[in-house]
């Protein structure tokens, strides 16, 4: 029988190496539609994913069911994870996995041009009438699809809805007065209107809520996105702005706010195409800007739980003297960078011969065999890379084993994955020499990042 060095061996000499297939829509990932319909598994495709850290694009989907739209599609993620979007000249909603198989879809709603729509729960869904219109507020059950009783209408033209924490429906105005109303669905009143003493302006277009009761929204002749409070006194709802540098028609399409990393992301027209960018929700900066094309783009969405940074995940093996040896990462995996990305095990057994080692293909979590608590984390083919003492004092576990994964990357052009692309997903975990145990070597956890520009 092989043993576990000779196994990692034979995984990194495998010539043939293809990138597994993952999931098509994950956490992070922006969600982009449009109204006019391009072809399918393309870049001009009617909904395209992008992936939040670095803007790549990853896919594009046009589902043969959707029919050409006027105006108004949008796209939302449910709390379930499941991705909605709407047709509106069809008056339909479709609901999709996270590989955007479908899994149902709305009958037409006669009378009701589909806009924005909004979840209040993984249950219920309520969508509003396209701008123009004033149809009534439509209600879904966002697990079968069912139409349920339609609300009374709102009594105004809404562009876009988001469902806020205090119960209530915010829904933005396309034009006139008090350009954000807050609804009660089962009745459609406007309980509240609001206009910020008058400083909120009546374009209006897309609109986002936080967990906090944030209201975040784009007001599109001041070209600008705004966040209004409504615990604030009435005309003081308006708490900041964000100027951006939109310079056409119709300046800002889709706004979203990614909690889970801190930004606030939108589409901005400049320069005769469309940028998304992300702007961090604390200091309100612009943090990136990606040119994704021009086209008729309308909304956003992005997947929730992403994270820019390295994460972890798997379990980690019980050494004989019981170390649990944990892997990390500091630094930026940038490509224009040769070093400064540095993966680190500790808690390692001391004095232990050890590596570092990747794959490119994914997420794995098999045993690693007889009685052993560790878990092979990281999919094959793999990549060892040099067998390192872990140091520390004998029969503990102060030992560590560390590697610069750029700076093997920058003297090893024929590694694993070579050479790598912005947007590629690696997973690593560190292998380590332990006589006594089971198989004689244990496992860290594992670790897996993305890597940026």
């Amino acid at each position: 029988m092989r043993s576990c060095e000779q196994l990692l061996i034979a995984l990194a000499s495998t010539v043939v190496v293809s990138r597994a297939p993952a999931q098509l829509v994950r956490p992070g990932d922006v969600l982009v539609v449009s109204e006019v319909l391009g072809p399918n598994n393309s870049s001009n495709s009617t909904l395209r994913v992008f992936d939040g850290c670095t803007g790549v694009f990853k896919a594009g989907f046009t589902d043969p069911a959707w029919v050409a739209s006027g105006s108004g599609r949008h796209v939302e993620v449910s709390p379930d994870g499941t991705i909605w979007v709407s047709d509106p000249t069809a008056e339909k909603l479709y609901r999709y996995d996270a590989d955007l198989n479908l899994l149902c879809g709305t009958a037409a709603t006669t009378g009701n041009h589909i806009g924005g729509f909004a979840f209040e729960s993984a249950s219920v869904l309520h969508a509003v009438a396209g701008p123009g219109s004033s149809g009534p507020l439509l209600h879904v059950d966002a697990l079968s699809c069912a139409v349920l009783p339609n609300g009374p209408a709102l009594g105004f033209a809404p562009v876009d809805a988001a469902w806020h924490p205090s119960g209530l429906l915010c829904v933005t105005v396309n034009v006139g007065a008090n350009g954000l109303r807050m609804v009660e669905p089962s009745s459609s009143a406007t309980v509240r209107a609001i206009d910020c003493g008058g400083t909120l302006g009546n374009a209006l277009m897309s609109i986002d809520t936080t967990s906090s009761g944030l209201i975040v929204v784009t007001e599109n002749l001041q070209r600008r996105l705004v966040g209004i409070d409504p615990a604030q006194p009435p005309g003081a709802e308006c708490v900041w702005s964000i100027p951006t540098t939109a310079d056409a028609y119709p300046w800002l399409a889709g706004i979203d706010v990614d909690e889970s990393r801190g930004r606030i992301y939108t589409m901005v027209r400049r320069s005769g195409t469309y940028w998304l960018e992300a702007f961090d929700s604390s200091s309100r900066t612009r943090i990136s800007s990606w040119d994704i094309g021009g086209g008729s783009v309308h909304n956003l969405a992005v997947v929730p739980n992403g994270s820019c940074s390295p994460r972890s995940y798997c379990t980690a093996g019980i050494s004989t003297n019981l170390c649990q040896a944990v892997i990390t990462a500091s630094g930026t995996p940038s490509l224009s960078a040769t070093s400064g990305f540095t993966l680190t095990a500790s808690l390692v057994e001391s004095q232990r011969m050890g590596l570092i080692f990747y794959g490119i293909s994914g997420r794995n979590a098999s045993p690693w065999g007889g009685t052993s608590t560790s878990y092979l984390c990281v999919k094959a083919p793999t990549q060892r890379t040099p067998v390192v003492n872990s140091g520390g004092p004998s029969m503990s576990c102060s030992g560590s084993i560390a590697l610069d994964w750029l700076a093997y990357l920058a003297t090893h052009p024929n590694a694993l994955g070579q050479p790598f692309s912005v947007g590629d997903e690696v997973n690593a975990q560190c292998w380590y020499r332990d006589p006594p145990a089971a198989k004689t070597t244990n496992l860290s956890n594992a670790i897996e990042w993305t890597v940026v520009p």
